[in-house]
């Protein structure tokens, strides 16, 4: 559906008028009188700057257009370039010194910069344009993403248990297999720019070194911190309930042989000196986020540093961002299918045996990370004084999601969005601090690490001293610091934590059948983690919109 209409700026009810087609063509399309009202609010308060900065002859085109299941309204008119949201983080607190024209002219930035990315200007060869998307398909992408949810379960259980064995293997192996890896291999296509783009974009736009270091600083200390309280609760809840039968596994045949590669040096100094890499292009083939990290680091400060070139090298740069994170959201349009594929396949592969035997490391495992969601509530309620009730509704998308998916890398670009248009958080924190905290940010992995660990010690019978489990509990924090936030990375690790311990290598084999199980809550704790910082980051810079956070969804 496709509309377009032009209002003469000369008419003096022009902008009644476009206003009156926003709203037939919203109502039309039945986006829901929410929506609506939104939608009408930016459009009433971009087309008052349009007619501020254009001439008195010209005319407005307003044009209302679907695309991907969401409906855009774009605005175009001739005029001078401006900015529509003017600084709205440094003027929120120097309102109640202004003048009336200058206060309502704040509040107009900051009620536009509210609307995040749902919300883009761009000037032209002397044409302002504006392009408002009306939030529908984001509506129908958690309504889908929960269906996608359920009709997995039932699709895993019945290939499992009621159809035929040759049928359920053509399935997986013709159909949902394929789905599963062509939308990761799509994710990973765009996981480097995003991390790169986003970043170089929001250092670019520090004003000083001391900014961003200090916003770092924070950021960095909060994720060891949290890191180093997930691995507290899970010593203490593994120890508090000792899962599994002391030396139930010592014979070796509880165990399958399982082949998993621990030859890798996961020293802090080789983990320091990796960060660096030795070519430009090697960190996006290979998807380095350390390497990308630092890169982004290097161009963003450098940006700032050209003088005479930073505003275009800038802009370059935000019209990269711009361009990854649209062509990430046509790839998270595919996200409930993604979904569907992923937990049928995982249903399947499960085994009901493997299930009960292991109950009891599993109830230790999801209790560890409900208290760590308990934790950052209360990190946010007293941290960030703000309501933790709202955070976790604002963030049940990104939690089912993760849950899903289990890759805090794939969940970047919809974190990011949702911290920016239902969190109110300003990019120059959440560009920063999300791709940094799906690197070093491993809360989830941190407890499978100490509870499994501790598991299949006692399931070999192997004793393990306060020493060795305080030299556990260091390595474990370092360990998440480089292990990537990718499907099944948390395995290689706990590979080095059980020949740490003693325990072999083959012990890994009464885990393997529920660890993507194990995987998905990992990745659910991990990405809130994420947010959460995020949130108490921006709180205490001033970078976040309270009455965006507090608005009802």
């Amino acid at each position: 559906m496709n509309s377009s209409k032009y209002f003469s700026l000369s008419d003096k009810s022009s902008v009644r008028d476009a206003l009156v087609f926003v709203q037939e063509n919203l109502r039309r399309v039945k986006t829901g009188d929410k929506l609506t009202n939104s939608a009408m609010v930016a459009c009433e308060e971009m087309i008052a700057l349009f007619v501020k900065h254009a001439p008195e002859d010209g005319s407005l085109q307003v044009k209302f257009s679907k695309s991907l299941g969401e409906y855009y309204i774009t605005l175009r008119c001739k005029g001078d370039e401006f900015d529509p949201f003017d600084n709205y983080v440094e003027k929120t607190s120097e309102l109640s010194r202004m003048g009336r024209d200058d206060a309502s002219s704040a509040i107009r930035s900051i009620l536009l910069m509210s609307y995040g990315n749902q919300l883009r200007y761009s000037n032209r060869n002397g044409v302002n344009r504006t392009q408002i998307s009306v939030g529908k398909a984001e509506q129908s992408m958690l309504k889908n993403t929960v269906i996608a949810l359920v009709m997995g379960l039932a699709v895993g259980l019945i290939l499992k248990f009621l159809v035929p064995e040759k049928i359920t293997d053509a399935v997986v192996f013709y159909a949902l297999e394929p789905v599963k890896i062509m939308f990761m291999n799509a994710i990973k296509i765009i996981i480097g720019p995003v991390i790169f783009f986003s970043m170089v974009s929001c250092l670019s736009s520090f004003k000083s070194l001391s900014e961003l270091g200090r916003i770092g600083a924070k950021v960095m200390v909060s994720y060891v911190l949290t890191t180093i309280l997930a691995v507290s609760l899970a010593v203490g809840l593994s120890l508090l309930f000792k899962p599994g039968t002391e030396g139930f596994a010592a014979d070796g045949n509880a165990a399958a042989a399982v082949d998993v590669s621990t030859d890798i040096d996961t020293s802090l100094r080789t983990t320091i000196i990796n960060t660096v890499p030795s070519n430009l292009f090697v960190p996006f083939v290979e998807t380095n986020t350390m390497q990308l990290l630092f890169l982004a680091v290097l161009f963003g400060i450098a940006v700032g540093m050209t003088e005479e070139y930073s505003g275009a090298l800038k802009k370059f740069f935000d019209a990269g961002n711009t361009l990854v994170l649209t062509v990430t959201s046509i790839i998270t349009r595919f996200i409930p299918l993604a979904v569907f594929a992923s937990v049928a396949l995982i249903v399947d592969q499960l085994g009901l045996d493997s299930v009960r035997s292991l109950a009891g490391y599993i109830g230790v495992h999801l209790s560890t990370v409900a208290c760590m969601l308990i934790v950052y509530g209360l990190i946010i309620l007293i941290f960030g004084r703000l309501n933790p009730l709202k955070f976790y509704s604002k963030f049940k998308e990104g939690m089912l999601t993760g849950l899903a998916l289990a890759s805090s890398t794939a969940l970047m670009p919809t974190n990011i969005r949702i911290c920016t248009e239902k969190l109110g958080i300003s990019h120059k924190v959440c560009d920063f601090s999300i791709p940094l905290g799906a690197t070093v940010n491993m809360d989830g992995t941190s407890i499978t690490l100490v509870i499994g660990g501790l598991f299949l010690a006692r399931a070999y019978g192997v004793d393990v001293s306060w020493s060795l489990l305080a030299s556990v509990m260091i390595t474990i924090v370092l360990l998440s610091l480089g292990c990537p936030g990718v499907p099944g990375a948390g395995l290689i690790c706990l590979g080095i934590i059980v020949q740490l311990m003693g325990v072999p290598i083959e012990a890994l084999g009464l885990l393997i059948g529920i660890y993507p199980f194990i995987d998905m809550v990992n990745t659910m704790s991990n990405i809130t983690g994420d947010v959460a910082v995020t949130t108490v980051v921006a709180r205490s810079e001033g970078l976040i919109d309270t009455d965006v956070y507090n608005r009802h969804d």
